[in-house]
């Protein structure tokens, strides 16, 4: 169980790298046609900016988080930075020479702790009957880590880009899925979402 748990993390671990690689290769690679026209790999076009803004979700098998990983805090983690220009030194002040060499500063909205926070452990806004409830508590950590990272572009703000990780979809008549939220024997597909043969 130890080694599944740990082959579980390092994927995980290995497919969120893999992630923020691709969007951030995919943002690079967008390109502006004619001046105006903008094409985007990933996202909404609108959502342009030098600051990257990315966050992983990850679900298993019963569209739930189900259980924490140990020191992986809960599964939802986002890496928004943004990136400020240094501004010129006026004339006869002292010269910085830290200045001229760093021209660019990048400032990350989230922190390693935030990103590692798991049931129990407070932060703004989180409701108290979310603390201990481990599907709760992912949600409203996404909000949290949402507001650190939201741009107030126009017409409306925005967050960050997604990436969903999930393991797949759960036979019904396994019996591991809850169904409306209860817990339930094996039950068929629901005939409003037709699957392909059995389960």
């Amino acid at each position: 169980m130890a080694q599944h748990v740990t082959s579980s993390c390092s994927w995980f671990i290995f497919l969120s790298l893999l992630a923020i690689k691709l969007v951030s290769f995919s943002v690079v690679s967008s390109l502006s046609i004619n001046g105006n026209d903008y094409i985007s790999a990933v996202g909404d076009p609108g959502m342009r900016r030098d600051g990257l803004r990315v966050a992983i979700e990850a679900w298993n098998q019963c569209n739930e988080v189900g259980e924490e990983v140990t020191k992986m805090g809960s599964p939802r983690a986002a890496d928004c930075f943004d990136v400020y220009k240094a501004s010129p030194q006026s004339q006869g002040a002292n010269n910085c020479s830290l200045c001229s060499a760093i021209p660019y500063m990048l400032v990350h909205r989230v922190t390693e702790e935030e990103n590692r926070l798991g049931i129990g452990k407070p932060f703004l806004g989180l409701e108290k009957k979310a603390i201990l409830d481990i599907d709760q508590y992912a949600a409203q950590k996404e909000l949290y880590l949402g507001s650190k990272c939201e741009v107030q572009d126009k017409p409306k703000p925005w967050q960050f880009w997604m990436i969903m990780l999930k393991n797949g979809n759960m036979d019904t008549y396994a019996a591991k899925c809850p169904k409306n939220g209860q817990k339930i024997g094996p039950y068929g597909p629901d005939n409003r979402f037709p699957c392909f043969g059995k389960g």
